[in-house]
């Protein structure tokens, strides 16, 4: 291939990197970081793109299970609350990225894994179907089949990986260790009861 066609597809492909906000992940050893394009700068602006946002609790925690080329853990969740979009039903199922199975850990300092018991806000966004075809694209490698287990549950995606996760801590909000310095400032350890009340104004002006 001659050099202006490699920078040509260079070119391309970090185009479409900023573009559609795509999530790549950097692994080292056990450890993983998540690289998400374009993070919201406002709750404001998260929420504008997010279909979903609901209150949650923690109901239990599933065994870590391998995807693709990495472990994710699935959530159970009780819906306490629809903030924004039509009701998924009565409990829901999400997945983070990370997890143990046996001696194999995979774990980031960016975001904590959910534990039973726990209180959140989750920005949703639906998965895309179950599917072993990625999309075509020249000069990629062969895709990696995707299947992910079948929790009997409507199944959605936290937007940004961890991006969407506002754990709520006693009276106080929470944000992950991952956000931005600007984000945490604003909005980490605001209270909890006007967060949420500024949220539902936010999406339902009066």
């Amino acid at each position: 291939m001659s050099d202006w066609r490699r920078l040509a597809l260079s070119l391309i492909l970090i185009a479409s990197g900023l573009f559609i906000g795509i999530t790549t992940v950097s692994a080292q050893g056990s450890n993983f970081a998540v690289n998400v394009a374009g993070i919201s700068k406002t709750i404001e602006d998260l929420s504008d793109s997010s279909p979903m946002i609901v209150e949650v609790y923690v109901q239990s925690v599933f065994p870590a299970t391998e995807v693709g080329r990495t472990l994710e853990t699935d959530v159970r969740l009780r819906v306490e609350r629809i903030i924004k979009g039509a009701s998924p039903g009565p409990e829901i199922v999400v997945s983070q990225m990370g997890g143990v199975l046996g001696d194999r850990r995979q774990l980031t300092t960016q975001f904590s894994l959910m534990q039973a018991g726990e209180h959140y806000v989750l920005f949703l966004e639906s998965p895309p179907p179950p599917s072993n075809v990625q999309p075509r694209t020249i000069y990629l490698p062969p895709p990696v089949p995707v299947q992910r287990p079948d929790r009997g549950l409507p199944r959605f995606k936290i937007k940004g990986e961890f991006v969407g996760l506002m754990r709520i801590e006693g009276e106080s909000v929470r944000w992950s260790a991952g956000m931005p310095p600007e984000w945490k400032a604003k909005y980490d350890g605001q209270n909890a009861r006007k967060s949420l009340s500024e949220l539902q104004a936010h999406i339902n002006p009066r």
